[in-house]
């Protein structure tokens, strides 16, 4: 079985937003074959599938970056991140998730961070049923704030205007990679992680929780 270190999936995937399965197919591998490892402070590699713990309640932007770290996209990082919060196993929320990297499906549309908090948000507020027509609009009015402020903050939710790169073909896809304009994705990522932990209270912690649409 062959192992991917950190330095190997982020400079064959960019910071992660890439695909893993490509990355894998560069070094002779199959995704089948695939694992992760960790580089210890003296070169080796042991492996490694846990990320880092926090006291409750407290910032979880540094399980975020871990996910990225070690291979996960965008959306697989926000939705395993905040999963057990909201009833979302971590394995069901890498499955999830997988499929909107890079855009969704590597095409440079809505940003996978956007996408996972939505669901992140629509899992936390959302209704049981299609009779709670209160819960499904006030979720509705979550998503669209959510991206509002996004947007304030990013400039857009679109992949390719946040990393100002169209990675919708092979050739582009391999130049952005090379330009190294994925970085841009961290710092998306952690303003995902500000805005679900202080303005839309993924922690539960507010008494009057539609504070967070205001």
């Amino acid at each position: 079985m062959k192992t991917l270190t950190r330095r190997d999936v982020l400079g064959l995937t960019g910071l992660t937003m890439c695909s893993t399965a490509t990355a894998f197919t560069a070094l002779g591998g199959s995704l089948m074959d695939l694992s992760f490892g960790e580089e210890t402070e003296t070169g080796k590699e042991t492996g490694t599938d846990a990320p880092p713990t926090v006291a409750e309640g407290e910032s979880r932007d540094s399980i975020a970056v871990w996910y990225f770290n070690n291979g996960a996209c965008s959306s697989q990082a926000i939705l395993a991140t905040y999963g057990d919060l909201v009833g979302l196993p971590r394995e069901t929320a890498l499955k999830m998730g997988c499929g909107f990297s890079g855009g969704i499906g590597l095409t440079g549309e809505v940003c996978g961070l956007v996408v996972g908090a939505t669901i992140l948000l629509g899992l936390k507020n959302g209704p049981k049923n299609i009779e709670q027509r209160e819960k499904y609009e006030y979720t509705v009015e979550l998503a669209k704030q959510f991206i509002k402020d996004f947007k304030e903050k990013r400039k857009s939710v679109v992949c390719r205007e946040i990393i100002q790169y169209d990675i919708s073909t092979p050739l582009c896809y391999a130049k952005a990679h090379e330009l190294d304009t994925f970085k841009v994705c961290y710092e998306c990522l952690h303003t995902a992680v500000d805005l679900l932990e202080n303005k839309y209270d993924i922690f539960d912690n507010r008494k009057n929780k539609k504070e967070t649409v205001s």
